[in-house]
């Protein structure tokens, strides 16, 4: 199995990540750590040097382009606690990292987020997103790497800035919240999307349930967004890439296929746009 966006190179995990990876590794499942700005690009990259089924990615998310701290209730299980400290986005140091290993296989996690914006700040924080996007975008085609984009309440602009400034090597719309008409263009447009385990949850699934049903089979991706939105039977618990399984099983219910093929399918659709 492939867990396609995890964190294990958050501080979540500062105290047990080599037994975290273990029990990846016991299920056979290799996974692509994501950088969320510079500090844990750099632990990404220094998890996928240390461990065989571990790759990394390097990027600045649009949450970390300001001051902020935001407490957010997912459900009665889990509350997310997040702050932060802006970063302006250096394209040398980004660039000079993601060349220090043959284990960087994406930039990323990087895109727009308008969620936690209030709306006399949303102009100049989308001209800041939107330009930070660029130069990832940037980034990412002098390297020749796919990009894995984050995008919450932005997909319009998201769909603009892609079309307008176009990936060579496209990548992955992470844990995707948008509606069916936005997941098409962006499959019109070649890129792939990532379902997490909120499609085992019992509640606000059900636009994304349907997406997943009309998905191409060729450009489903499987993640767990650890340390977040642990799936069914494990809320209330911290995320794991050893849970994927549970997305993996997830995605066969819906697709009426079989555990095995769903396996099948999102490794190699992972492995296929990754390019290990």
């Amino acid at each position: 199995m492939f867990d396609a966006h995890a964190h294990i190179n958050f501080r979540d995990f500062k105290d047990d990540y080599d037994e975290v990876i273990k029990r990846a590794q016991e299920k056979n499942v290799s996974m692509i750590n994501i950088g969320s700005q510079f500090s844990t690009s750099e632990r990404a990259v220094d998890l996928g040097d240390k461990y065989d089924n571990c790759y990394s990615a390097v990027g600045l998310h649009p949450f970390h382009v300001l001051d902020r701290e935001v407490e957010e209730v997912v459900d009665k299980f889990e509350t997310i606690k997040i702050k932060s400290r802006a970063e302006a986005f250096d394209y040398k140091k980004y660039k000079d990292l993601a060349l220090t290993s043959k284990k960087v296989i994406a930039i990323g996690e990087c895109g727009l987020d308008y969620h936690y914006t209030t709306e006399d700040k949303l102009p100049e924080e989308k001209k800041l997103q939107h330009e930070v996007l660029n130069q990832q975008i940037d980034l990412a085609n002098e390297l020749d790497f796919p990009m894995i984009i984050h995008c919450r309440d932005g997909h319009d602009d998201l769909i603009s800035i892609l079309k307008n400034n176009p990936l060579k090597k496209l990548g992955e719309a992470h844990f995707f919240s948008g509606n069916w008409q936005e997941a098409k263009q962006l499959l019109e447009m070649g890129y792939y999307i990532g379902f997490t385990g909120t499609i085992t949850f019992k509640n606000r699934v059900e636009v994304i349930l349907d997406i997943l049903k009309r998905m191409p089979e060729d450009r489903i991706i499987s993640e767990t967004d650890c340390p977040y939105v642990a799936p069914v039977p494990m809320r209330g618990k911290r995320n794991e890439p050893a849970f994927v399984e549970y997305v993996v099983k997830k995605m066969a219910e819906v697709r009426s296929i079989s555990i095995e093929e769903a396996e099948r399918i999102t490794e190699t659709n992972a492995r296929r746009l990754f390019r290990v």
